[in-house]
């Protein structure tokens, strides 16, 4: 079973650091429809971050709306550090599943009406998700953790 998993790895790694890549090139924008992220998540995805825990598109879709309400379009997400694990392969389904986790720098203007009043912000974050990407190479993400980041979260 280990070389059926170091093969799924060998390609994949780098097609999951590239959809990481992608998805914060399309979170700096910002857009107001968040449509484009949906099909990227599983449907009972469960997304915790410090405005809640979120479950399913509908929850993603009320996170985004919180974002909007925050921050304004043209965001920097800056990817500091990402590292991809394998964490199982299911060959009844035939989907690897990773674990994702990245350091990511947020810096962005925030509204006058948010309760950073307007004020611009840098944020270091911690992002852990749990994706599976099939035989296609699709990824798709079930788990979504985002914390800030402290010296002992290192």
């Amino acid at each position: 079973m280990n070389h059926v998993l170091e093969s799924v790895n060998d390609g994949s790694e780098s097609h999951i650091r590239q959809f990481v890549s992608h998805w914060f090139g399309s979170f700096d924008r910002l857009s107001e429809e968040s449509g484009f992220f949906t099909p990227f998540l599983a449907d009972d995805v469960v997304i915790s971050m410090s405005e809640g825990t979120f479950q399913g598109h509908d929850g993603f879709r009320d996170w985004y709306a919180i974002a909007l309400s925050l921050f304004k379009s043209d965001c920097q997400h800056q990817l500091e550090q990402v590292e991809v694990q394998p964490a199982a392969i299911s060959l009844a389904d035939r989907r690897a599943t990773y674990d994702v986790t990245m350091r990511i720098r947020l810096q962005a203007q925030t509204h006058s009406t948010s309760p950073m009043g307007g004020e611009p912000v840098d944020f270091l974050l911690n992002e852990t998700w749990r994706v599976t990407v099939n035989d296609a190479g699709d990824v798709l993400i079930h788990e979504y953790l985002v914390v800030p980041f402290t010296q002992d979260s290192e």
